[in-house]
């Protein structure tokens, strides 16, 4: 499977767990048809899930890795990393379920249906726990232990029946846009696209003819380095599109 890193394009800088640097790594020596896209981004404070997985003709996946042990006494969630001890949490399950409707919100912008989205949270450290699946009730979160056969087992959280024949590569590509404000990190089509810092208030260019710049807005602007030419004709210095 095709595998997209969007953490440059987001504001969240932390490294990625160990639990997903494993996830990334299976999805990629899969050999479904698909994509996946780390650190989708979504509007306002919505939670984001940690990846989104799309297996053409099967299914969307909102996928959130909850490492470290958890625990429940009566509906109080209570989290342990490594030797520490225990402190209260948000339940991690709703959060799970807010990142995935988050994620459909922002993807529906730009299709004419609302696309189903399995929520999965993935307990990459722990064995079942019968209390957590307890307390998890009716709630449409799938859950899974430990990371054997991930990609495997995360397509296993969906029935058959509900697996979606139509998802084909221009849907995922669709979505992908949608998730990363337009730009698809190593897309296919933009292998010369990259992203610098202009927080020193310098950029220093050698041997592109050209920049385009995109603007969060959605205006773009080229701007014509060299003096290029088409049918003789010497392109514009600066051409805008958009506001």
């Amino acid at each position: 499977m095709k595998v997209l890193n969007n953490k440059p394009n987001g504001h969240d800088q932390n490294p990625l767990s160990a639990a997903e640097l494993e996830a990334m790594a299976q999805f990629e020596a899969s050999d479904r048809d698909g994509m996946v896209l780390w650190r989708p981004q979504v509007s306002g404070n919505a939670p984001a899930p940690d990846c989104m997985a799309y297996f053409h003709g099967i299914g969307r996946f909102a996928i959130s890795f909850l490492s470290g042990n958890y625990s429940v006494e009566g509906r109080r969630w209570y989290h342990r990393s490594g030797d520490g001890d225990a402190t209260a949490v948000e339940d991690p399950v709703e959060r799970v379920w807010q990142a995935a409707m988050a994620v459909k919100e922002e993807i529906t912008r730009d299709h004419d249906f609302g696309p189903y989205i399995l929520a999965v949270a993935v307990f990459p450290d722990m064995e079942p726990d019968d209390a957590l699946m307890a307390v998890r009730g009716r709630r449409a979160v799938k859950m899974l232990w430990g990371m054997h056969d991930l990609v495997e087992s995360v397509i296993g959280q969906l029935e058959e029946s509900k697996w979606r024949a139509a998802l084909c590569a221009e849907y995922v590509e669709k979505d992908i846009r949608a998730l990363t404000r337009g730009r698809a990190p190593g897309a296919a089509g933009s292998p010369e696209e990259v992203e610098v810092d202009l927080s020193s208030g310098e950029l220093h260019l050698h041997g592109p003819k050209s920049v385009v710049i995109n603007v969060a807005s959605g205006a773009q602007a080229t701007i014509n380095i060299d003096g290029s030419t088409v049918g003789g004709d010497a392109l514009p210095l600066l051409t805008t599109t958009g506001r």
